[in-house]
């Protein structure tokens, strides 16, 4: 699990905005989260996100322009060309199948908004799955500790 978040998190710094002097302030295990709480020494700025994931992808929580957003890495890369739209199936358990655009950015990552509907969803299940189109193959996460990072991502987003 270590060298999974490690890796994980080595990717998430190379998408954040590139600020100077970050250091990690705190951490925080819930199930398969990492809550990460990181202040710039510069700007005194705090940026909260969680995340998950395995040797060869990982998903975030983050604060984003429009609410939370959740950040695939490296699960299409090789598939489809920076800057293509697509859209994402995505499942928690066996509810509803919600379709979200998504678009390829330049770093391999793809950014998806959550919506609160689908936020409470993952707060209660057991596993999320993504389907990109065209990838013919689905990508799974566990859900365990879900729960506790949304609610440390929302409380630094001042989201409710």
């Amino acid at each position: 699990m270590p060298f999974i978040i490690a890796f994980a998190v080595g990717i998430f710094l190379i998408i954040l905005p590139s600020e100077t002097g970050q250091c990690a302030e705190q951490k925080i295990i819930s199930g398969e989260w990492e809550v990460r709480v990181e202040r710039d020494r510069f700007t005194d700025k705090e940026k909260t996100y969680a995340i998950t994931g395995s040797s060869d992808r990982a998903m975030l929580l983050r604060c984003g322009e429009s609410g939370l957003d959740l950040l695939l890495v490296d699960v299409v890369r090789g598939i489809y060309p920076p800057a293509t739209r697509f859209d994402v199936s995505i499942r928690v358990d066996r509810n509803e199948v919600y379709i979200r655009p998504g678009r390829l950015r330049g770093d391999g990552s793809v950014r998806i908004w959550l919506g609160p509907s689908l936020s409470v969803e993952m707060s209660r299940g057991r596993e999320i799955a993504f389907r990109f189109d065209g990838a013919g193959k689905d990508w799974v996460f566990a859900l365990a500790g879900t729960a506790q990072a949304l609610k440390s991502v929302n409380e630094a987003c001042k989201l409710k």
